[in-house]
This record gives C-alpha cells, structure tokens and sequence, in this order.
C-alpha cells in the first residue's frame, strides 16, 4: 500500500481541465450568492446574530467582522469580495489568487449566519486546492502545464488529494446510512415529506403532475432507496480506480441534477457537484498505453 502511494505521488499532477473547471466553478457559485445578495440579505439579523454576523473567536478574522471592526461598509467589502472571485474565476495566475479565493470562501462561510452547509463543503475543497495552486506557475489555470508540479509541492498535492476523496466518503456514507435509521426512508414515504415541504419542496406543476396517476408511491419507494444506495455506493467507490471515479461523477452529477431541479438548493448542489468532479479526476499529467508521461521542461519523457 505504501509502495502504491509513494508510486502515485511520484507522477501526481491534477492540473487538467476537470481542476480548472472546479476551481472556476465554486468561485462563480460563491460569486453568485454574493451577487445576488445585497448586505441585508446576505447577513440578516438573527437572533443569535442580531448584527447580522458571527464574529466570535477566529470568525473575528474573517473578512467581513474585520472590515466591521475597521468601520468599513459591508457593500464596499462585498465588492471586493466579488472582485476576487472574479479574478479567481479567470483563472489568471493561481498561485496569487490561491490565498485570496481561500479567504474570501472561509469568510463567507464563518461570517454569513444563515447558510445551507455547501459554504462549508466550498471552504474545505479551497482550502484544499491551495497547495496544487500555489506550485503553479502557470499564468492562466486553463494552459497546458509543460513540466510536473515541483517535488515540494506534489507530495502536499496528493495529500490533499486523498484528504478530498475522504471528505466525499464522509459526507456521503453519513447521508446514506443515516437515512437507514429514519423509518420514513425504509419505508419510501421521506420523498413524499419532502415534495410537500413549503420551503423547499417540489414545484407545485410537478406536484401536480404526480398525483395524478396512482403509481407515485410506487415510484417515491423506488427514488428513496435508490438516493440511499447511491450515496453509499459513492462513498465507496471513490477509493477504486479512475473508472469508478467517473462512475461517481455520473451517478452523482444524475443525484444533483436531479435535486437541483426538483428543490433549487443551488449552491449546495453544485458544490458537492464541483466536489465529484474534482475527486474524478485522474491526477497523472498524461496517460497512454498504460504508460506515464513525465514531462521536463519541453521534453517528454516515456516512463515505462
């Protein structure tokens, strides 16, 4: 196991296409929900916060309490919010906007009290991304790389690697096997409950549409166990090979697509989306005929 692992690092190298493509999508869910929020919207008060932020303990760090503390104005701080994500989303030089994009996505999460939990997903992922970012010296995040990440940098990489996919086994063996627990999932009447829910239901066309035929307790039985057996079946295939890992970007991106257009959940969806994506990726530079290509300056050279 050791040999396999110190083997793959030697050849770890995830900045393809599926990572710039992550990477420019969360910063662009981030964006959107700083977009479409003013400041009232974005921190409304709360009880637990009737100013409209957390800021205790290390939340006091976080780019909107300290501009608060500094008497900065929350729409000034949000435009600059919007403005590094921007940045980030360009994908102009990731090793300067590694630091900035983790910041902004760690304050949104610590700061904003009314969250829908894809903020935290969002702050892990980035924080994870930061050390594949910062051995790129890449101008733009989209070009071919034409040598390997820096030794220094690619142990850190893989590591973060396989500390993502074992966020996704976390996050989605803990969804799956709870829902066992729940007699309204063992029973197929949990996706009923939650057509039917005001706030985040089904839309009423579609509600309509299925209790029309006498085949919807047959069909919600069905969709609930199959939602459990996906979640488990994604928690454990992301430790198999590379094909695996594109068969849990398929049957996720179906699981997500799915409730993101029947519950909306937008920013959470796409996140864990994002998530999959990122988890699919092969992480070898170059592949063909079973060989690595290890590429040196603007030499290639076959590694048999």
């Amino acid at each position: 196991m050791r040999q396999r692992h110190a083997e793959a690092m030697t050849g770890f190298d995830p900045r393809r296409a599926r990572l710039a493509l992550a990477r420019t999508g969360l910063a662009l869910v981030q964006l959107a929900l700083v977009v479409a929020n003013p400041g009232d919207l974005l921190m409304p008060s709360t009880p637990a916060s009737p100013a409209g932020l957390d800021c205790y303990g290390i939340r006091a760090a976080s780019m909107w309490c300290a501009g608060d503390s500094a008497h900065m104005p929350r729409e000034s701080l949000r435009y600059i919010a919007m403005a590094v994500l921007l940045l980030v989303a360009s994908g102009y030089r990731p090793r300067w906007t590694a630091i900035p994009h983790l910041y902004v996505t760690a304050s949104i999460a610590a700061s904003i009290p009314v969250i829908n939990g894809g903020e935290h997903v969002a702050q892990i992922v980035v924080m994870l991304l930061v050390p594949v970012c910062l051995g790129d010296s890449r101008r733009w995040q989209w070009d071919r790389p034409v040598a390997l990440l820096p030794g220094r940098w690619r142990g850190a990489a893989y590591a973060a690697h396989l500390v993502l996919r074992l966020q996704a086994t976390v996050l989605y063996l803990t969804a799956g096997l709870s829902k066992l627990a729940t007699p309204e999932w063992r029973e197929g009447t949990a996706l009923d409950i939650i057509a039917r829910n005001p706030r985040n239901g089904f839309p009423e066309p579609v509600l309509q549409f299925l209790e029309q035929g006498t085949w919807w307790q047959a069909v919600a039985t069905v969709v609930s166990w199959s939602t459990i057996w996906i979640e488990v079946a994604i928690g454990v295939l992301v430790w198999f090979g590379p094909r695996a890992r594109r068969v849990v970007l398929v049957i996720g991106g179906l699981l997500h697509c799915s409730i993101l257009f029947l519950m909306g959940l937008a920013s959470f969806e796409l996140t864990m989306l994002l998530l999959l994506v990122l988890i699919s990726s092969e992480g070898v530079m170059y592949r063909q005929r079973g060989r690595r290509r290890e590429v040196r300056g603007r030499a290639t050279v076959v590694c048999r």
